[in-house]
């Protein structure tokens, strides 16, 4: 990323001078003297900052989730819970697709027992927005809640394959996870986990069923009220908040609309100060109107997949699969739909790590569009063309494939008829499935679906972050294994992953993952995906950007929460 200065970015909020790193991972360069070193001097740069902020005002906020759910339990998914949610609750430590970790109820970590056990410290002095201190138990009963109540665990983090044997307390501020095996990159997935209080949780007998109408965090801000009729969210500045010098801002709202261009259209009226939504030629129609004021911050860290429903055929075979894969015109969706962001690899690996994870072997047998090979590889596997219908071994004509989108999601709009009319020219007829977010995301996690576009579920500075997230198992409530692909192979990679340092090791076993991706081609990698922070400095200043990429991330995301913390009137 051009601009991007590691001490520009790490806020006094984010890490106060008393934190200590537990580990540095193998991809940074920075030694713990070089750390407190910095975060001494980021420390009084930032109260500095802090003491010049301007308090006060309500950012709006306006989104294209259509209909909202008024729910406000934390172990619901996202599509079934208010947007807010993460702005009241805290997880432990937050870590952005930067990889740069940021403590917030947690201080410091270590590995100890031959990375058996990992060991968090806790931030004292902490309150639950009732008045009630913050302690390991809370910590401790979250994780055993969610164990308990595993439709709960919406992360996976009690998955099987990730080794968790047990968390217990260790004292009033600290907490110990045991494993069964070594997985420690299974610290960027549980320290993820949002914390509830246990005199409140303790009491719910029912967890699906209770919608917490009173939500009770140590997170910046409260829930003030919902208005059921106007689709607004409204949520204040929690004055007892642990860091005392934030949030700047007295209150929020947020307003959900049907689709993006009434997203655009509130931003261009000055109605909003803030939207994370796609913008068809954003600079065109947002940035010139009011390059003073009208911002956009886009940087280029996931991918944008066509997920296939892998346990229905025709798409459970994975032939017909690569021939579908070798039929979509990744060039021109790229520059059609989102202004030339790039093609993505057909590894689904995103662009800000290819250099580092793709090898020269995978880059040779990565397939491409090729209508031609298309064509042969269905005919290999017994399909034939008969008038504009394609007619499988069965001797039927292939059946009508629904994509599901989100609904007024233009882009994914856009991009589901690019692959409308490039399956045409297979003989396969295609429609868009239109769902709104409290049933297009359940969709996906169920397999309630045939096809769908989505963004990649695992962002990190590696790609076992998202294989983790896209090949697990599918039993839990939280499921991101859209495609259903289930391979041994891969366990026994990511398995082989979570064990080992050693960077060859970990370079070969993605590698081999990869490589079964290429061959299977359990989903369809489409474009790289930007983030679309779309916001106004009219009134509020301190967004992210290239030089200072702190966060990122819709509201109800730790890394929302960290934007609405750290903005401030202008």
């Amino acid at each position: 990323m051009t601009g991007y200065k590691p001490a520009s970015f790490l806020s006094k909020s984010l890490f106060p001078v008393s934190v200590t790193i537990g580990r540095l991972s193998n991809d940074r360069n920075f030694s713990l003297v070089a750390m407190i070193i910095i975060l001494l001097f980021i420390g009084c740069k930032q109260r500095e900052v802090d003491s010049k902020s301007k308090k006060g005002g309500t950012v709006v906020s306006v989104m294209p989730w259509g209909q909202l759910t008024f729910n406000l339990n934390p172990f619901m998914g996202f599509s079934n819970r208010l947007a807010i949610v993460s702005a009241i609750y805290e997880c432990l430590i937050y870590i952005p697709y930067t990889g740069i970790e940021y403590p917030l109820l947690a201080t410091s970590y270590k590995w100890t027992n031959n990375n058996h056990n990992l060991i968090i410290s806790l931030r004292k002095g902490v309150k639950w927005n009732n008045g009630h201190s913050f302690t390991s138990k809370d910590v401790a009963f979250t994780f055993n809640y969610i164990k308990k109540h595993r439709a709960l665990d919406l992360s996976g983090v009690w998955e099987s394959t990730k080794k968790l044997k047990s968390v217990k307390t260790n004292g009033k501020y600290e907490v110990i996870f045991k494993f069964s095996d070594i997985n420690t990159p299974h610290l960027s997935i549980l320290t993820q986990v949002m914390i509830v209080p246990e005199h409140i949780w303790s009491r719910i007998d029912d967890p699906l069923k209770f919608i917490n109408e009173d939500p009770v965090g140590t997170g910046p801000f409260l829930f003030e009220k919902f208005s059921r009729e106007n689709n607004i969210i409204y949520a204040v500045k929690n004055p007892n908040y642990w860091d005392k010098s934030k949030p700047h801002i007295n209150s929020i709202e947020i307003h959900s609309v049907k689709d993006n261009n009434l997203c655009l259209l509130s931003l261009l009226k000055g109605e909003a100060d803030w939207s994370y939504t796609f913008i068809p030629n954003v600079k065109e129609v947002w940035a010139n109107k009011d390059p003073d004021n009208n911002k956009y911050w886009e940087p280029a860290v996931n991918t944008v997949i066509w997920f296939l429903n892998n346990e229905k055929p025709p798409l459970d075979n994975p032939k017909f699969r690569k021939a579908l894969a070798m039929a979509i015109n990744k060039k021109l969706m790229s520059e059609n739909v989102y202004h030339g962001v790039g093609a993505a690899h057909a590894t689904g690996i995103p662009k800000s790590i290819q250099n580092k994870w793709l090898t020269k072997e995978l880059n040779d047998k990565a397939y491409t569009f090729n209508l031609k090979k298309a064509k042969k590889l269905l005919k290999e596997i017994g399909y034939t063309k008969k008038g504009d219908k394609l007619i499988g071994p069965d001797k039927k004509p292939v059946k009508n494939l629904k994509i599901l989108v989100g609904a007024g999601w233009t882009d994914y709009i856009s991009l589901a008829q690019i692959i409308i009319d490039n399956l045409k020219k297979l003989g396969i007829t295609a429609t868009i499935n239109q769902q709104q977010w409290n049933t297009y995301f359940p969709s996906l996690q169920i397999g309630a679906y045939d096809t769908g576009i989505s963004a990649g579920q695992g962002i990190g500075p590696s790609p076992y972050f998202m294989y983790v997230k896209h090949f697990s198992e599918i039993k839990h409530i939280g499921n991101t294994n859209f495609s259903r692909y289930i391979k041994d192979e891969i366990f026994k990679q990511l398995d082989i992953y979570q064990k080992n340092t050693d960077p060859e090791i970990l370079k070969k076993s993605m590698t081999i993952i990869s490589e079964l991706i290429l061959e299977d081609v359990p989903y369809i990698p489409l474009t790289n995906a930007t983030s679309h922070n779309i916001f106004s400095e009219k009134k509020f200043a301190g967004w992210p950007s290239d030089i200072n990429p702190y966060a990122d991330g819709a509201p109800d995301t730790q890394g929302g929460a960290i934007i609405l913390s750290n903005i401030h009137l202008k």
